[in-house]
């Protein structure tokens, strides 16, 4: 009789370990997708802005601007290298 209470009693404390134990692996694997869905919801707000970004880089608009802006200077630049080059060439012992 006593040898069945003691293995009543194990198994009700075995069972009570066990719920315990799966209550709270239930309870990190939720911990751990919350986690996860936040930083889902963070990784689709940047990439939204990254898209917003790229569309607002790519308008039309906005490059030809750019072009009128920069493109001038680009081409002074070119010359100025290109005339700096051939003067280097036709005198190549100026340099040393």
């Amino acid at each position: 009789m006593k040898n069945l209470l003691n293995l009543c009693i194990f198994i009700m404390v075995f069972l009570v370990l066990v719920s315990t134990i799966l209550a709270l692996k239930q309870k990190f694997t939720e911990i751990k997708i919350i986690r996860l869905n936040k930083e889902i919801f963070k990784n689709y707000e940047e990439l939204q802005s990254l898209k917003a970004q790229w569309h607002y880089l790519n308008n039309k608009e906005y490059l030809q601007a750019l072009s009128k802006k920069y493109i001038p200077d680009l081409v002074k630049e070119i010359k100025q290298s290109d005339a700096s080059l051939l003067q280097k060439r036709a005198n190549p012992k100026v340099e040393q």
